[in-house]
């Protein structure tokens, strides 16, 4: 990079820096060395004075390091004199020899000081030799040479930074006390030294690279890194010589803690701005934020749409500098009673702007107000319409909630809020699935609501809703999408109907059916059972016995009549038995026989076996005609329990009792058996069977019992019940 256009870019990053024309004339007029020197060491800039003083012209130093030009027993003081510059000491009246280009010295006295902004250091160098003085000075220098080494070699024992000398083979001759101090090691572990032997974790590390470059190229380096031996980061500048390399170190590592926490804080504040300002510019509220002179300080997007000023015509703008007319009489008010009161502010009303509806938040905030204005015009026209359509829904004794895209609630009814059991209050803005689901709700419905909602559809379902208690009830609920003009989803318009009672009987019916099933089923397998067990004992024993005559027959055995008489006699004898056996099975021919017949011929069945006496009283159904259900019903039920007395009640009296009273038919089954303790034994599917066939019919079966005391069944039907059991 030229001189001319590193002068220029420095000016442009600061407009009061002198330009370079004007240095060029202040420093080819004067008769010291004027200089520019980088953090390096090397020339940046150079007056003509150069050439008479060093015999160099500027062009000659411009990028080279200036500690080239001083000689040998000046170096060491004169690094640390730059040092101290560096740090913030102005020098005054520092006296130092360089090397003249023809090779005599040059006793010169410095003045300089430091530049932190740029990193720069000026300097002004006056010529202290003259004719007859050289020797003069030259034994001077030479009286001052021993008493200023003392006094370098004190100072870089009191100087902060670390401070080591290397020669030419690495090898480190000279260290100040704060390499001992900083590093917890003894001048015997590294003075006389080979540095690279002392230390052989700095090898391939920028200390490896950067020290080599010194020497290589005879450039000043300076550079932070991590010093592995010690693990500590470290500031570094080296300086080449002809002799080696004098370098200065301060561990940084505090530093560069402290650096990398600010570095991390300050982006954490770069995103959490970049986050803010993405939220402020999404979000769908016109926002803007005054200072305390209620100035404008920050400006969105919607703010914009909302004024019609963009964010660079308000900026810095105090609030009635944009705002003009009874829309800043709106807003002035607020902004100044929420600096004044320093709290929160809301208000409703129609823009003077905008002639719409807005809702205003103003919040206190440091040194000013945040100001949110939502467009809320749709929400109060359908507020109204709401106000309408409630005037309505209000006193439907239906289950009324309106919703919006959202599935909040905007608004329930009275019934709504009985039987969710939370005020209207509560009810506005919870989520509906809050309101009404609960533990039992299908996922199915759940499901279905969500996916329909999801699709802008309309639905109809039944479901378990909850109250508020956590008390589960039955609804059916039809609910309806209403739409804006641009077809753009509104609310949701639902009714729910109890249906919790319908419900209950639902399941009673469910549950009834399955016992009578399980009864039917347990009856017919009885059925089976029984008739299983005739064949086996009776008609199998008999047709056994007739196939023996068969084969006697066959075989020539025995008197051919006489075999084939008995043979008939027992075939007679299973017809008979199948013919008994099919009456007891099967219904009464129903459509020939009155109900007292069907009983009379049941109970003379019965009491053919000899096991009990019966007496039927039909007096009150002897002209009495039923219909079929009736009379099945009454017959299964009578033939069941002359059933259950044969086999359990160990009885030797049975009566049977017909009564009429009103449209009612009843029949008792009384016994004088062992009878039985219905607390404690539960009821039979015998019982079951029994009672559920009067239920068919709509009446009723009860039993009364006691152990010792006889067993009574009494079965009540309407004289006219309809409906069937098979």
């Amino acid at each position: 990079m030229d001189t001319d256009s590193r002068v220029d870019n420095h000016t442009d990053k600061d407009r009061h820096y002198p330009s370079y024309q004007h240095l060029k004339r202040v420093f080819d007029q004067s008769l010291d060395v004027i200089c520019i020197v980088d953090r390096l060491g090397r020339f940046l800039e150079v007056s003509n004075a150069a050439a008479q003083t060093w015999g160099f012209c500027p062009e000659e130093l411009l990028g080279r390091p200036f500690m080239e030009l001083v000689c040998d027993e000046d170096r060491i003081r004169t690094e640390v004199a730059t040092r101290q510059v560096m740090s913030g000491t102005p020098l005054v009246n520092f006296q130092n020899r360089f090397v003249h280009k023809n090779g005599h010295l040059v006793p010169l006295s410095w003045s300089a000081h430091w530049d932190p902004q740029h990193e720069y250091l000026f300097g002004i160098a006056r010529d202290l030799s003259d004719t007859g003085a050289r020797e003069q000075l030259q034994t001077k220098y030479e009286q001052l040479l021993q008493a200023e080494r003392n006094r370098l070699l004190n100072i870089l024992d009191r100087i902060k930074d670390g401070f080591f000398v290397m020669d030419e083979n690495w090898i480190i001759t000279y260290g100040n006390r704060y390499v001992e101090d900083m590093l917890g090691i003894r001048k015997e572990d590294y003075l006389g030294r080979n540095y690279w032997e002392s230390f052989p974790e700095a090898k391939g590390t920028p200390y490896d690279e950067q020290y080599h470059k010194a020497m290589a190229e005879n450039v000043p380096v300076h550079f932070e890194a991590y010093f592995p031996p010690f693990e500590r980061w470290f500031s570094v500048d080296a300086y080449p010589s002809r002799d080696g390399l004098s370098i200065f170190f301060r561990d940084v590592t505090e530093k560069r803690r402290v650096d990398e926490e600010r570095r991390a804080y300050e982006a954490q504040i770069e995103q959490q701005n970049k986050l803010l300002t993405s939220i402020f510019e999404g979000m769908n509220q016109a926002f803007f934020l005054l200072d305390a002179d209620m100035r404008v300080i920050y400006w969105n997007r919607l703010a914009s749409e909302l004024f019609g000023w963009r964010r660079d015509e308000v900026l810095g703008q105090k609030l009635r500098e944009w705002l003009h007319g009874p829309t800043a009489d709106a807003y002035e008010p607020l902004v100044r009673q929420v600096l004044r009161e320093n709290r929160h502010l809301r208000r409703e009303s129609i823009c003077p702007f905008s002639g719409r509806w807005e809702e205003v938040d103003l919040f206190p905030s440091e040194g000013g107000v945040s100001v949110f204005i939502r467009d809320v015009n749709e929400r109060k026209r359908t507020e109204e319409e709401l106000r309408k359509l409630s005037l309505v829904a209000e006193n439907t004794v239906n289950i009324v909630i309106i919703s919006d895209a959202n599935s909040k609630v905007l608004w329930a009814n009275r019934a709504a809020v009985e039987a969710s059991g939370y005020s209207f209050d509560e009810l506005i803005g919870m989520p509906i699935g809050e309101v009404v689901d609960g533990p039992d709700t299908a996922p199915e419905a759940i499901a279905l609501v969500e996916e329909r909602r999801a699709a802008n559809l309309p639905y109809e379902l039944e479901a378990i809703n909850y109250r508020r208690d956590g008390t589960p009830f039955w609804v059916h609920v039809s609910s309806q999408p209403l739409f804006d003009e641009e077809g753009h989803l509104q609310y949701y318009f639902s009714i729910a109907t109890d249906i919790t009672e319908r419900k209950r009987l639902e399941q009673t019916v469910q549950r009834q059916q399955q016992r009578t099933n399980a009864a039917v089923i347990a009856a017919q397998e009885k059925v089976r059972a029984q008739v299983g067990r005739e064949l086996h004992d009776n008609v199998n024993q008999v047709l056994t016995s007739v196939k023996l005559y068969q084969e006697l027959l066959l075989s020539g055995i025995g008197e051919q009549d006489t075999l084939v008489r008995k043979s008939i006699d027992l075939l007679q004898s299973s017809i008979n038995e199948i013919r008994s056996l099919s009456k007891r099975l099967s219904a009464p021919t129903l459509g020939n026989i009155r109900l007292r017949d069907s009983v009379k011929e049941l109970a003379e069945t019965v009491a053919a076996t000899e096991q009990f006496a019966i007496i039927v009283d039909t007096k009150a159904v002897d002209e009495l005609e039923v219909n079929e259900s009736v009379h099945l019903a009454l017959y299964r039920i009578l033939q069941e329990q002359l059933t259950n007395i044969l086999k359990y009640a160990g009885a030797t009296e049975v009566l049977i009792t017909f009564r009429l009273d009103g449209g009612q038919l009843s029949m008792t089954v009384a016994d004088n058996g062992g009878g039985t303790d219905i607390q404690q034994k539960s009821a039979g599917i015998g019982l079951s069977n029994m009672k559920a066939r009067a239920e068919s019919l709509g009446g009723t079966a009860s039993v009364d019992s006691a152990p010792g005391k006889g067993f009574r069944l009494t079965v009540s039907v309407p004289l006219h019940g309809q409906g069937e059991f098979s």
